[in-house]
C-alpha cells in the first residue's frame, strides 16, 4: 500500500474539517464533516470522489444494536458457529457441507486417473448469518463418475480435491460451463479493462470475454501445454467472437480433440508427496477469477509418506485435514441505514466543563428517516472533548452525515471534529453498482484507486482516505511520462469544497488496486469455522490461498472471560492480549500481543510446498516481530515469526491436542502485517481495534463477531482419552543413519548445494561455507557425493517497485540486475510480461546433483522495493541458499524454508539466492514449441519499447512470432501484483536428445 501512516491521515482529516468549517454554510464553532455543498454526490459507476467523506471501501456486515445497546439478532457475522467442511463428514450446522475428494475413472485411460471438471457459476453459502440464498461464486465440480465407490458431484467451494499417487498421471477434461456474455457471463466483481488481456483485443474492436477460464496446477511438474499459463484458456463453447481461446492453448495430443469451451490436461505427478492446488491463470483476470472461487486442492502421495502413516509416525489419513485459508469481504445491504458510530477526530480546546457542548448530526436525506443524535463529554482538566456518545442512531442514512459540534452558549471552545459512519455500501462505496456487481452477501472488491496525495489542495499534506501513492504527486513526479495524466475534478469548488484539488488522477473506475486485503477469513469455504477434535494429533495441510494477504499462524486458547456481545453465553471466541513487553521487537501494535500463558499446542511442521522438510520444525507460537535496529538496512522487515506464509505457500503441520483439557477452545490466530512489512492499520481487524472510520477504516471490532482477521478458526477439544504424539519417533524418522535413509533423503530430489542444515537428513557433515555474500557473482562448492568442485556463475534477476506509465498507479515488476554493477551505473532493469523475456533455463531428464556444465543455475534476485513478494516458479522447485542484505548481512533460510520450494518470499533491500535444476516431465507424447507474439493483445508487427537486459539501453522490438521453447512463467503470487505486470515468461529448452525424442513422438502422434 502507500507510505502514509495513521497519524498522517488523521492530521489530514482534521485539516480538512478545519477547511470545511470555513465554508459559508458552516455555523459551528467546531469542525464539521461533509461533502461539497451543491455538488452532486457520486453514484453507481460514476466518477468517485477521491477526497471527500467517502472511503470508497466496504466492510462485511457488522453487528447492529438498538439505541439501548441490545444486539439485533441476525446482524453481523458471528464467529465459530459453522463447522469446518472436511472430506470425511458432512457438517451438521444446517449448511450440510462436505469438502469433496474427486473420484478417479481408472479405466478410460489405462495407467492414468481421469477426471472431468466443470467450471460453473453458483450461489454458495459461506456463513449462516449472511442473508439470502448464497454468495455468487465461480468454482469447480467433478461431472464424471469414478470407477469405484460413490462420486460426489455436488459443488463445494475449494473442491473437488484431487488425490494422486506419485508417478501415476492424472488426466483432466476441463469444460468451461460459465454463462456466455450475453446471458450474464461477465464477472460479478469490478473488472479493470485497462489490465493487459482484460480489455480490447488486437483488432481494437472486440474485447476479451470475462468468462474465460483455465487450470494451472500450482506446484505441478507438467508439460508446458498443460501448465495453464496466462495465454492458455478457453471461453464457454457458445461464446461468440474472435477471442474464445488463448493463443497458447494446446490440448493433450493422445486425448480426443475436445471441441469448443474444453481443454485437456496431463499432470505427471513425477514428484514427492505434497500439497498443491489448481486455480485459474487467465490473462488479465487471474486475481478476479481466483477471488471469485476458482481454486481447489491437489494432493500427491508417495510410498515414504504412506509408510510413515502406517507406522503411526505421522497421523493417519482419517486425521489428515486440509485448511485452505482465504480472506473475503461480503457486501452489506445497499439500503439506507442508521448511523453506526461517531468517531472523534479532534477534541479541540477550551470547551465548557459546566454545560456540555451541542452535537448535531445532520438529518438523513431519505424521506421518513429519523435524525441521529449524540452527546459530548469534556475533559475537565484540558477543556477538550474526550468522547462522543451516540444516543440515537436514527435511520434513513445513505451518506456520511455532517457532525457539527458547538460549545455551550458563551463558551469559547473550538476545534473539535468528528466523523459519522454509516455501514451501507451506499455511504462507504457510492460508485459500487449492485446491478453490475455484487448485491447483499456477494463478494466485494476494491475498485477505486485512492491516492495518498492531494495534489493542488492546500494544507492537507495527505489524503485522509488515501491508500496508495500516485505517480504525478510523488517525488520525483512522472510529469509528461504518463499516457493518462490528470483530469478536471468534478467535485472541486473553491468556495464550498476548498479541500478538493482542482485536478484528479484520470484513473479508470473500476481500477485494479495494488493489493486487496479483506476483512473476513474463510477456511475451506466457511467464514470463521470451528472443528471438533479429540485430544490426539492431527495432520493439517495448510494453504495460504489469499489473493494478497500473508499469514503468521499461531495457536492460543480462547479466553473464557470475554463474552460475545450477542449476550448468548458465547465465550472462547477471542485471544487474550497483553501490552507489548518492553524491548520486544514489535512496534506499531496497539493491539498488544497474545498472552503467552494462553499458548496452545505447538505446531510441528514436517513439510512445505516442496514436500517433506529435512527435519521437523517445532513452531512455538511466536508473534510477529520486526527488525527495529535503525542501523540495519532492512529495518522494518519481519524478524520474528511462527508459521509465516505468503500467498500460495503451503505447510504440512501436525498439531497434538492431547495436552488440552476437554472443553478447551483453541484459536488459530494470525498477526501478519498487511502488506508485509509496512503494515496498513486499516486492514488489520482485531478485537477492540481503534475506530478508524474518519480516515477510511472500520469501526471497532466487537467480541464474538467480525470483521476480525486475527482469529481464523476455532478448534474445540473433546473429552476422549488423550493420546500423546511421539515427537522423538518423528524426528528419528527424518534422520538418516549409516543403516537407514530418512524421510527427506528417501523422498526428495537431492539438494543442489550441500549446506550444514541438511547434515542430519543425509547423515553427512556438510560445510557452513556454501552461502553467498553480497558481492559474489559465482559460487564454488562440492556437490553431495562428489569429489569434483563445481563453479556456477549467477543469473542476476531483480524486483523493482515504481509506477506503471499508463495511469500512474503503483506497481512492481521483475527484471534483471546488470552484472558487475557499481555505484556509477544503473543496476535494476525492469521488464514487463509483454516484452522479450530474459529468463531461460534448460531441462534435464533426471534429478541429480550438479556437474560441471550441466543445467544447474543460481539466481541472485535483488529486491529494490518496500514489499515482501512471494515469488512463484512454474514447473520446478528451487533451493533457497540464503538471503543477504545490501549491507552484507547474511540471513540463512528459515528452518521451514529448507528443502524445496516453489514459492519464495523476497524481502526489501535483500538479495535472495536460489538454486535450480529443472527436470523435464516425461510424457508419452511429443510436445510442440510455444510460438506466439510477444504481446498477443497487440497487433502483429507493432513496435514494443523495452530495455536491453545486457546493456540497460532503451530499444524497440517488433511484435512478431517468437519461439518460447517450452513456455512457463515465474511471477509474484500476490495476485494483484502478478496481474499488474509482475510476471515473466520463462523458456525451457530441453537438451538436444530430449528435443529429438519428443519431436519424434509428436510426428508419431
Amino acid at each position: 500500500m502507500g507510505k502514509t501512516n495513521a497519524a498522517d491521515r488523521k492530521n489530514a482529516a482534521i485539516e480538512k474539517l478545519r477547511q470545511q468549517a470555513t465554508v459559508p454554510q458552516a455555523t459551528s464553532d467546531g469542525l464539521s464533516t461533509s461533502s461539497a455543498k451543491g455538488v452532486a454526490a457520486p453514484g453507481p459507476l460514476g466518477v468517485p470522489d477521491l477526497f471527500g467523506p467517502y472511503p470508497n471501501w466496504a466492510w462485511s456486515p457488522l453487528p447492529e444494536f438498538t439505541d439501548a445497546g441490545a444486539y439485533i439478532t441476525g446482524t453481523g457475522i458471528r464467529k465459530f458457529v459453522n463447522q469446518l467442511p472436511i472430506p470425511s463428514t458432512v457438517t451438521t450446522d444446517g449448511l450440510s457441507k462436505q469438502l469433496p475428494i474427486a473420484n478417479p475413472d481408472t479405466v478410460t485411460y489405462p495407467g492414468s486417473d481421469y477426471y472431468e471438471i466443470s467450471l460453473e457459476e453458483v450461489a454458495y453459502k459461506f456463513h449462516t448469518d449472511l442473508p439470502g440464498n448464497g454468495t455468487k461464486v465461480r468454482g469447480y465440480r467433478q461431472t464424471n463418475q469414478g470407477t469405484t465407490g460413490v462420486t460426489n458431484t455436488n459443488f463445494n467451494y475449494a473442491g473437488p480435491i484431487i488425490v494422486a499417487d506419485k508417478n501415476r498421471p492424472v488426466r483432466v477434461k476441463f469444460t468451461n460451463n460459465l454463462p456466455v456474455t450475453a446471458n450474464g457471463g461477465n464477472l460479478f466483481i469490478p473488472t479493470d479493462t485497462s489490465m493487459m488481456g482484460a480489455g480490447k483485443g488486437p483488432n481494437g474492436t472486440d474485447s476479451y470475454p470475462q468468462n474465460r477460464g483455465t487450470l494451472h496446477l500450482h506446484g505441478g511438474m507438467n508439460p508446458w501445454i498443460s501448465d495453464g499459463t496466462p495465454h492458455q484458456w478457453v471461453a464457454p463453447g457458445a461464446e461468440p467472437g474472435p477471442y474464445t481461446r488463448g493463443v497458447s492453448t494446446r490440448n493433450v495430443p493422445d486425448m480426443p480433440p475436445p471441441g469448443g469451451g474444453v481443454m485437456t490436461f496431463y499432470y505427471t505427478n513425477q514428484q514427492s508427496a505434497r500439497l498443491m492446488f489448481y486455480h485459474d491463470h487467465a490473462l488479465g483476470i487471474t486475481r478476479l477469477n481466483v477471488y471469485a472461487g476458482e481454486a481447489a486442492g491437489y494432493l500427491v502421495r508417495d510410498d515414504v509418506e504412506k509408510s510413515l502413516a502406517s507406522q503411526g509416525i505421522i497421523p493417519p489419513l482419517a486425521e489428515d485435514i486440509p485448511l485452505v485459508i482465504q480472506d473475503r469481504t461480503f457486501v452489506d445491504s445497499a439500503v439506507a441505514k442508521p448511523v453506526y458510530s461517531v468517531a472523534l477526530l479532534s477534541g479541540g480546546t477550551g470547551y465548557s466543563t459546566t454545560t456540555a457542548p451541542t452535537v448535531v448530526i445532520d438529518p438523513p436525506t431519505t424521506p421518513g428517516g429519523v435524525q441521529a443524535t449524540a452527546t459530548a463529554t469534556v475533559d475537565s482538566t484540558t477543556g477538550a472533548i474526550s468522547a462522543l456518545t451516540l444516543t440515537a442512531k436514527g435511520s434513513g442514512y445513505t451518506a456520511p452525515p455532517t457532525v457539527t459540534i458547538t460549545d455551550a452558549p458563551g463558551g469559547t471552545g473550538s476545534g473539535a471534529g468528528a466523523y459519522a459512519f454509516v455501514n451501507s455500501i451506499l455511504a462507504t462505496d457510492p460508485t459500487w453498482d449492485t446491478n453490475t456487481w455484487g448485491k447483499s452477501s456477494d463478494l466485494w472488491l476494491p475498485h477505486v484507486y485512492m491516492p495518498n496525495q492531494t495534489g493542488s489542495a492546500l494544507g492537507l499534506g495527505a489524503n485522509a482516505m488515501g491508500r496508495w501513492d500516485y505517480a504525478m504527486w510523488f517525488w520525483p513526479p512522472y510529469t509528461g511520462l504518463l499516457n493518462h495524466g490528470l483530469m478536471a475534478n468534478p467535485y472541486y469548488d473553491t468556495v464550498n469544497a476548498p479541500w478538493e484539488p482542482a485536478q484528479m488522477p484520470s484513473i479508470p473506475n473500476p481500477s485494479a488496486t495494488p493489493e486487496a486485503f479483506h476483512d473476513t477469513p474463510v477456511v475451506n469455504g466457511t467464514a470463521y469455522p470451528y472443528l471438533d477434535v479429540q485430544p490426539k494429533a492431527y495432520r493439517f495441510r495448510i494453504l495460504n490461498a489469499c489473493n494478497d494477504r500473508m499469514l503468521n499462524l499461531q495457536l492460543y486458547k480462547g479466553d473464557p472471560n470475554i463474552p460475545a456481545v450477542d449476550n448468548v453465553n458465547r465465550t472462547g471466541t477471542e485471544v487474550r492480549m497483553i501490552p507489548v513487553p518492553q524491548g520486544q521487537s514489535v512496534y506499531g501494535k496497539p493491539s498488544g500481543i497474545p498472552d503467552p500463558t494462553m499458548r496452545g499446542p505447538n505446531m510441528i511442521q514436517i513439510g512445505n510446498e516442496g514436500g517433506f522438510l529435512p527435519e521437523p520444525v517445532v513452531l512455538t507460537n511466536t508473534p510477529i516481530g520486526y527488525e527495529t535496529n535503525p542501523k540495519n538496512i532492512v529495518v522494518g522487515n519481519v524478524l520474528e515469526k511462527n508459521l509465516f506464509m505468503g500467498p500460495a505457500e503451503r505447510a504440512d503441520v501436525i498439531i497434538d491436542f492431547s495436552g488440552m483439557p476437554a472443553g478447551t477452545t483453541v484459536i488459530l490466530y494470525n498477526d501478519a502485517p498487511a502488506p508485509v512489512p509496512a503494515f496498513e492499520t486499516r486492514v488489520d481487524y482485531y478485537l477492540n481495534n481503534p475506530d478508524q472510520t474518519g480516515t477510511g477504516g472500520a469501526p471497532t471490532t466487537l467480541a464474538g463477531f467480525g470483521p476480525n482477521t486475527r482469529t481464523i478458526m476455532q478448534f474445540r477439544v473433546g473429552g476422549g482419552t488423550p493420546v500423546p504424539f511421539n515427537l522423538a519417533n518423528l524426528q528419528n524418522a527424518f534422520k538418516s543413519t549409516a543403516n537407514t535413509t530418512g524421510a527427506f533423503a528417501a523422498s526428495q530430489h537431492p539438494v543442489l548445494v550441500p549446506q550444514a542444515a541438511y547434515s542430519s537428513a543425509y547423515n553427512a557433515n556438510f560445510p557452513t561455507t556454501n552461502i553467498v555474500p553480497i558481492q559474489a557473482n559465482s559460487l564454488t562448492f562440492t556437490p553431495k557425493g562428489s569429489a569434483i568442485p563445481v563453479t556456477i556463475y549467477f543469473k542476476s534477476k531483480a524486483i523493482q517497485e515504481l509506477f506503471e506509465v499508463n495511469y500512474g498507479r503503483l506497481n512492481a515488476t521483475l527484471g534483471v540486475e546488470l552484472p558487475f554493477t557499481n555505484g556509477q551505473n544503473q543496476t535494476t532493469i525492469p521488464l514487463g510480461y509483454a516484452e522479450p523475456t530474459p529468463d531461460h533455463v534448460t531441462g534435464a531428464w533426471t534429478a541429480a546433483v550438479p556437474t560441471p556444465g550441466d543445467n544447474t543455475q543460481i539466481w541472485k534476485i535483488t529486491h529494490n522495493g518496500v514489499d515482501t513478494h512471494p515469488v512463484h516458479f512454474h514447473l520446478f522447485d528451487v533451493q533457497v541458499l540464503n538471503r543477504v542484505g545490501w549491507d552484507g548481512a547474511i540471513r540463512l533460510p528459515d528452518a521451514n524454508e529448507l528443502g524445496w520450494k516453489d514459492t519464495v518470499r523476497m524481502n526489501p533491500l535483500e538479495d535472495c539466492i536460489v538454486a535450480l535444476r529443472p527436470v523435464v516431465p516425461r510424457v508419452p507424447f511429443g510436445l510442440p514449441r510455444s510460438v506466439r507474439l510477444i504481446d498477443p493483445t497487440q497487433q502483429q508487427g507493432v513496435s514494443i519499447s523495452t530495455i536491453d537486459p545486457t546493456t540497460g539501453n532503451p530499444t524497440t522490438v517488433l511484435n512478431n512470432p517468437t519461439d518460447y521453447g517450452w513456455e512457463y512463467v515465474w511471477h509474484c503470487h500476490i495476485l494483484s501484483h502478478e496481474e499488474n505486470d509482475m510476471m515473466h515468461a520463462m523458456t525451457l529448452t530441453p537438451t538436444s536428445s530430449i528435443w529429438g525424442q519428443t519431436e519424434l513422438l509428436l510426428l508419431n502422434n
